[in-house]
């Protein structure tokens, strides 16, 4: 061998490493992103279900002021995390964080468009039509959020 093949070989190892080392940094900061996306999803949906049943008992009871405050909260702190994913989600989730945000607005309005604060002067009855719109809400909520958590770690 002579000293131009040595150098060219050498070369070659190091960029290689640059290559190989460059390569697992991002895809060591792509899963620790996704699992971070995943983990906050988690949390979202849980609150999700907590101001369901919060909704729940809020309209099938009197009117309770400190109950429509928690609730008014709780939707806004629901938005909010949505909100605080744009920046973390990948573009090809974009569209589901969308459709997430979308059902948070439906959820609001399905909550406190009517029979809430002083529009609420007596219970709901259990199959009252706002019941369902709020469960039909939360539900369609609770899908879009799972396929955004599940697009986190697509097959291929």
């Amino acid at each position: 061998m002579n000293g131009g093949s040595v150098w060219l070989a050498g070369l070659l190892v190091i960029v290689g490493w640059a290559v190989v080392h460059t390569l697992t940094a991002r895809r060591d900061r792509d899963k620790a992103r996704r699992e971070m996306v995943s983990k906050a999803i988690d949390g979202i949906a849980e609150s999700l279900s907590k101001i369901h049943e919060a909704a729940r008992h809020y309209h099938l009871e009197e009117r309770n002021v400190p109950a429509e405050l928690q609730l008014k909260n709780s939707l806004q702190d629901f938005s909010m995390c949505l909100v605080g994913l744009g920046p973390v989600c990948a573009a090809k989730e974009r569209e589901a964080l969308g459709r997430c945000n979308r059902d948070a607005g439906t959820l609001r309005r399905a909550i406190t468009g009517k029979h809430f604060e002083d529009e609420h002067t007596e219970p709901l009855e259990p199959g009252a039509e706002q019941l369902q719109d709020i469960a039909e809400a939360y539900l369609n909520a609770k899908r879009n959020l799972l396929q955004l958590k599940y697009a986190q770690f697509p097959l291929s």
